[in-house]
């Protein structure tokens, strides 16, 4: 299953987000994909450095939408998506 969280400048709750979907009891394959639209590389090195299985792209657009789509054409997996500050239920 691939997740796709759309995020900008999301500092402060993408932590939130992403450890919420992973403690998922989920067993199956998980691919969590982070489409970044933040106008700096904060975020990004952030996931890099505490999410290093994280797949991040890029989201130009900025916005929610096109930052779904990006993350679905990134990901081989059947698509979940969530917005922080939302969190999946376990």
């Amino acid at each position: 299953m691939s997740v796709v969280i759309p995020a900008r400048d999301a500092e402060a709750t993408i932590a939130a987000s992403l450890d919420s979907v992973f403690s998922q009891d989920y067993t199956g394959p998980l691919e969590v994909i982070v489409a970044d639209g933040s106008e700096t590389a904060t975020l990004s090195e952030m996931i890099r450095r505490r999410y290093p299985s994280v797949r991040l792209v890029s989201n130009p657009e900025r916005t929610i939408a096109p930052g779904i789509n990006a993350g679905l054409r990134a990901g081989g997996r059947r698509g979940r998506r969530s917005a922080p500050p939302l969190r999946p239920r376990p």
